[in-house]
């Protein structure tokens, strides 16, 4: 069953007003993202006052909060996020991915019925993996894919995730969907179904440049 989540940011397809990372967050780097759409499960949520509290930041500040919360990147548990890039690194780590998702003939449309109530310890125990990254393309054409990453790399620990996301490349724009899931008991199916929501709306976003979004 899906937590409960706040939704932190959300501006429309057409809209200008996009959030950066640092609007957003404490504890993450920029990679030059501008935020569509920012969700997450209720406890990673702080107020933007103690933000300014953490991170000594200057309240004084004319620009204008994107949001009244952020999150804390170091102790989410999930989290959905819709964001462009227009960053090169970006756009060819989307490159390859859509390359390694056109060459991998599984799909989880055909593993759907055995995968879809299972957790990500559910499937390192099918496979057979005690630690380290399995990827499910979910998938993929010319210039997207979508796919499923399912991580647990400390074999002492019962700490699974599970990492959902679409990339899509136009021209020199990115624009990435996803989902990390970080609670063990939360299922596959439960993940894809609230991820593919935000697909279905932002898939197709109208092209527009940005610029001025630091890259750390």
């Amino acid at each position: 069953m899906i937590p409960n989540l706040i939704v932190i940011f959300s501006i429309s397809t057409i809209s200008t007003n996009v959030a950066t990372v640092e609007d957003l967050f404490i504890g993450r780097e920029p990679q030059g993202e501008y935020i569509y759409y920012l969700e997450a499960n209720k406890s990673a949520a702080l107020n933007q006052q103690k933000k300014n509290s953490l991170i000594n930041a200057d309240i004084k500040s004319n620009k204008p909060k994107a949001s009244s919360r952020i999150i804390d990147a170091n102790t989410y548990k999930l989290m959905f996020e819709v964001s462009t890039s227009f960053e090169n690194d970006t756009k060819n780590i989307a490159l390859s991915y859509i390359k390694d998702m056109k060459n991998n003939p599984e799909r989880y449309s055909t593993l759907k019925s055995l995968l879809e109530n299972k957790t990500a310890k559910d499937v390192f125990e099918l496979i057979d993996l005690k630690t380290g990254e399995y990827i499910l393309p979910i998938e993929s054409n010319k210039n997207s894919a979508s796919w499923i990453e399912f991580s647990h790399f400390n074999p002492s620990d019962q700490n699974y995730s599970m990492h959902i996301r679409f990339m899509k490349v136009e021209d020199e724009r990115t624009l990435e969907i996803r989902g990390h899931n970080k609670f063990n008991e939360l299922t596959i199916g439960e993940l894809y179904s609230h991820w593919n929501k935000l697909v279905t709306k932002y898939e197709n976003t109208p092209m527009k440049k940005f610029e001025h979004a630091n890259n750390y």
